[in-house]
């Protein structure tokens, strides 16, 4: 963890990449806490569903970017879509048209833009380029990362903004770990066709022909076959199904109601 710092104001608690942070970017993952929102009291959910109200998530991204420090000295806009677990992605080079675009990575080199990726066990990985001032915010469950979500998207950086992967920095947040996240043998057997490396990703084989997958690895891998240095990496560890009183879970949750969502934010400062 020591390339992220933890941010607390209020209540709300974020998690910063520094080395992103100190190239010029804005750069970090939320938690649950120091919201206004009921899920349970005190919730900071960052996305608008049926279960929460516009007031109440607007209040809880106000929160969010004054304990980022990026609202003092100007107004980001937050870029969000509706994510489908789909391998697209959209170049965002102002605001959004009113109908909502189904993709699961954002792109753009535009200031005063922050690219927000909804998560509650799935991955968001944030990748930016500091030379050519570029960044992609990606949403990387199972099924985009069997599509290669990560590789397609980092592909799109290079021919979009002439980006250069050996340049780029790329941070993961809080998602469910190897340790909770069981997939149906069905699963397994495409990432083992799919990708050389697949048999790695799977550990804790259950009675029931369950496996444990490694969505954090998988995901890494990408980016290094992708051509972004591994030392260039960050990631911060923390599985949202273990700690369900920092972070939304879905698998964790979604028996009891609704379940809100974390937000991880790219953009340029």
């Amino acid at each position: 963890m020591q390339h992220f710092k933890i941010k607390t104001q209020q209540g709300v608690k974020v998690i910063e990449c520094s080395p992103m942070k100190e190239a010029g970017f804005v750069a970090a993952f939320s938690t649950r806490l120091g919201g206004v929102s009921k899920l349970p009291e005190n919730s900071l959910n960052l996305t608008l569903f049926s279960a929460d109200t516009e007031a109440n998530v607007s209040e809880n991204r106000r929160r969010f970017l004054s304990a980022l420090e990026v609202s003092r000295n100007s107004q980001p806009q937050i870029i969000t879509v509706k994510q489908v677990h789909s391998a697209d992605s959209h170049i965002v080079e102002g605001l959004l048209p009113t109908t909502p675009i189904a993709c699961d990575a954002l792109l753009t080199n535009a200031k005063n833009i922050l690219l927000g990726i909804q998560t509650a066990d799935c991955l968001p990985v944030l990748v930016v380029d500091p030379k050519n001032r570029a960044v992609v915010g990606i949403h990387a469950g199972w099924r985009g990362t069997l599509s290669r979500i990560v590789e397609k998207s980092i592909a799109r950086l290079v021919e979009t903004y002439g980006s250069n992967p050996h340049d780029c920095l790329a941070a993961t947040g809080p998602a469910i770990g190897q340790c909770c996240f069981e997939i149906g043998a069905e699963v397994q057997e495409v990432f083992e066709k799919e990708f050389s490396y697949g048999s790695k990703l799977f550990s804790y084989h259950q009675p029931n022909g369950k496996s444990n997958m490694d969505l954090r690895l998988a995901n890494q891998e990408q980016l290094i076959n992708s051509g972004v240095q591994k030392e260039n990496i960050f990631h911060w560890p923390d599985c949202t199904r273990c700690q369900m009183d920092l972070y939304f879970s879905y698998r964790g949750e979604i028996a009891t109601g609704a379940v809100g969502r974390l937000l991880s934010v790219i953009g340029l400062a």
